[in-house]
């Protein structure tokens, strides 16, 4: 289950699995509680289906279902009692863990990674018929005028890094990077790295203060930057570039998509994150750039 925590930053790691579990815990006691049972439910649909063993371990069947079980806890609260989003979150992780074993194979044909894909695509189906209710999701968007730039951009930059996990705090983005390091000092590196580049780029942009601060355009970017350059692509000066040029692609597609499904009350989750690592891995592999082998490297 610890694993399948990790996973959605693409580390088999128990331990920053846990961090990452108490990183949300600081935010929603029940938003652990869901991603906890999220994995494990992700975890028991890979055993029914046979998935090999060791894949299991690793936490691949987990990930997926994690965040789609948060999702409720965070974005259908307003609308629906607690047994209601009690029950979203456990119809959100068992969507999106089937979705995963029938979207990973088709994928590797295609030599793409299923990365959240499944999560994006349960998620936004089973809380769409909530939200189209008439209860469009408020954001940050004022509350960081009138900060400085070098503290919006760190706060942008640590929050980003909660984000991953659907939750804002910089304690909790603080616990996600002491995740990062324990597990992959190069993916902590990456990942700091690109929710920088991403509120960076939103705030050259003039993109709301607030949303800035509250790490939205960080989170996707965060994630580009570790897949692009520790996991999907091999190593090199090319990798590193390409990372953090794909880093600063999130934001505005993120800013586009969030602005389309917002009419829905919807929020983008990671949309831009597959996207744009999608885009990342096929360029790797026109021009020359040797895909890796899957795993977070440290070197």
């Amino acid at each position: 289950m610890l694993c399948g925590l990790g996973q959605v930053v693409f580390l088999p790691s128990r331990a920053a699995g846990a961090l990452f579990l108490v990183a949300v815990a600081l935010v929603s006691p029940m938003g652990a509680v869901a991603g906890a049972v999220g994995a494990l439910i992700g975890t028991a649909v890979g055993a029914l289906a046979r998935v090999p063993a060791a894949v299991i371990r690793e936490g691949h069947c987990g990930f997926n279902g994690a965040l789609a079980a948060m999702a409720p806890v965070f974005f259908a609260a307003p609308v629906l009692a607690a047994p209601g989003v009690a029950a979203l979150s456990v119809a959100a992780a068992a969507l999106a863990s089937a979705l995963w074993l029938v979207l990973s194979p088709a994928l590797a044909r295609l030599r793409l990674p299923v990365l959240t894909a499944p999560f994006n695509l349960a998620a936004l189906a089973l809380l769409a018929p909530v939200m189209v209710q008439g209860v469009a999701q408020g954001g940050p968007a004022a509350a960081g005028v009138g900060v400085a730039l070098p503290q919006l951009l760190l706060r942008g930059t640590v929050n980003g890094l909660a984000q991953v996990f659907l939750v804002e705090g910089l304690a909790s983005g603080a616990v996600v990077a002491l995740g990062l390091i324990i597990a992959s000092r190069r993916a902590a590196v990456l990942g700091v790295a690109g929710s920088a580049a991403g509120t960076a780029v939103a705030l050259a942009l003039g993109l709301a203060p607030g949303a800035v601060g509250a790490g939205l355009y960080g989170y996707n970017a965060a994630l580009v930057a570790v897949a692009l350059g520790a996991i999907h692509v091999g190593t090199g000066r090319g990798t590193l570039i390409l990372a953090l040029a794909g880093a600063g692609a999130t934001v505005p597609l993120h800013a586009a998509l969030s602005g389309a499904l917002a009419t829905q009350g919807l929020p983008a989750f990671t949309l831009s994150f597959v996207i744009v690592t999608w885009a990342g891995v096929a360029l790797a592999r026109a021009t020359g750039l040797h895909p890796a082998t899957g795993g977070p490297a440290d070197g």
